[in-house]
């Protein structure tokens, strides 16, 4: 079996970064509920701890890039398309 996907944060999200985080962490949550899938549906399908999926979702802490860019990747949308939609979204 293969072992999950560990998260390690580099920081905690600052209140300056925060707004941003959020934006991500809601992103994804929205992403995750459009397929009706539950946190530990998608760590089962991705791999990444249901504890590390919560914790980006929340907006406690900064996702490690590769690991961001393979949740994106797992909903099937572009990159660039994921980022700009944060912003005309207004989350």
């Amino acid at each position: 079996m293969e072992e999950k996907k560990k998260f390690v944060p580099n920081k905690q999200v600052t209140e300056f970064d925060k707004p941003f985080m959020n934006m991500i962490g809601e992103k994804l949550k929205k992403l995750r509920m459009d397929q009706h899938m539950s946190i530990s549906e998608l760590s089962k399908q991705t791999n990444i701890s249901r504890r590390t999926i919560q914790l980006i979702e929340e907006g406690r802490v900064y996702p490690q890039l590769q690991l961001l860019l393979s949740l994106i990747h797992f909903f099937n949308i572009p990159y660039l398309q994921f980022f700009s939609e944060l912003n005309s979204e207004n989350l």
